[in-house]
């Protein structure tokens, strides 16, 4: 093997290992994430960036049944589930502003599906 090439893999290597930003994950993290779940997303709400996935439907059918879901904490529950980065426990949501966990919440829930990508077309 080259020297070029060996050079690429341990550049290749170490930026796996790197943090995608300060304090973040790394990008082995995020492939693994993927790997188990399927499409994640990040966003950055309030100055805060957050890494979430998307909510299956079997998942969705067992949260329904068994009553987790009702009015007053869809929004922290719907979290608690998706959020991958932060740790939901590792946030203290009443310092963040109050819109803050409702806007992840509608993001996450737009990953799953429950809202339209595209506008639709009337025929």
């Amino acid at each position: 093997m080259s020297e070029e090439l060996k050079t690429q893999e341990v550049e290749t290597s170490n930026e796996v290992e790197l943090p995608l930003f300060e304090g973040g994950p790394t990008q082995k993290q995020i492939d693994d994430w993927k790997e188990k779940y399927g499409h994640i997303e990040m966003v950055e709400i309030a100055g805060e960036v957050y890494i979430y996935r998307q909510l299956g439907r079997s998942e969705h059918r067992t949260l329904l049944s068994s009553g987790a879901f009702n009015v007053e904490d869809t929004d922290e529950v719907t979290a608690k589930i998706l959020l991958l980065f932060p740790s939901y426990k590792s946030v203290d949501w009443d310092k963040l502003g109050a819109g803050v966990i409702a806007t992840l919440a509608q993001n996450m829930m737009r990953l799953s599906g429950f809202s339209a990508s595209s506008v639709p077309i009337k025929l």
